[in-house]
């Protein structure tokens, strides 16, 4: 039985599409290795919004070579955001997306330090550990309304020892001004009946009533 041999003109086109390939990729290749972190941040950022966070992922994870604190900030907390919540074809790893809410809190971002206070504080699919939480959280309420509002709270729960009236209204108030609606709640209930050696003040009471939406 004879075998059909391709015909000189086939071979070389064949060969000529084979090359055509491993050029295609070689580019592809070297475009990836001439990449810089801070273009693979660009480029992750890019698929994100088209909703490919499989495919932004890798890039993220190059990105984290960056010399800038700022860039690594920012993608230590979508890393720690993708494992925290999951994804197509990236399933939730609390263990990965507290390492990367760490990295970020190492940074200073405020958003990590609240998502990890309230993290450790829950104790939901993590170690609960109170102290951390409540560091964290501390941290967070120099610059996050909402930590500010939720430092208030624990510091009126008496997380922190005997509650600090003065300086839970304080905290109140910065949220508040923040336009934050539970610290605004907390406000009017606190003026309308007195709270904590705090008296009744109804004036108070009804600015903030009046910022309430």
């Amino acid at each position: 039985m004879k075998h059909k041999t391709l015909s000189a003109k086939s071979r070389y086109s064949l060969l000529f599409i084979c090359l055509f390939c491993l050029i295609g990729v070689g580019a592809f290749l070297l475009k990836s290795w001439n990449y810089t972190p801070e273009m693979h941040f660009s480029q992750a950022l890019v698929l994100m919004d088209k909703n490919q966070p499989e495919k932004a992922l890798n890039h993220f994870l190059l990105a984290q070579k960056s010399k800038d604190p700022r860039t690594r900030r920012i993608v230590n907390i979508y890393l720690g955001q993708l494992y925290h919540h999951g994804a197509k074809n990236i399933p939730v790893n609390m263990n990965k997306a507290v390492f990367y809410y760490e990295q970020a809190a190492s940074l200073d971002s405020s958003e990590a330090l609240y998502t990890l206070a309230l993290l450790y504080d829950a104790g939901d699919k993590v170690p609960e550990n109170r102290e951390k939480a409540k560091d964290y959280m501390t941290r967070a309420a120099k610059d996050t309304p909402e930590a500010q509002y939720a430092l208030a709270v624990w510091i009126e729960r008496g997380y922190f020892g005997p509650p600090d009236t003065k300086r839970a209204i304080a905290l109140y108030e910065k949220a508040a001004k923040a336009g934050i609606q539970n610290a605004i709640k907390s406000l009017i209930s606190i003026y309308h009946g007195g709270f904590g050696g705090f008296p009744q003040n109804i004036q108070k009471e009804q600015y903030w009533r009046a910022k309430l939406k």
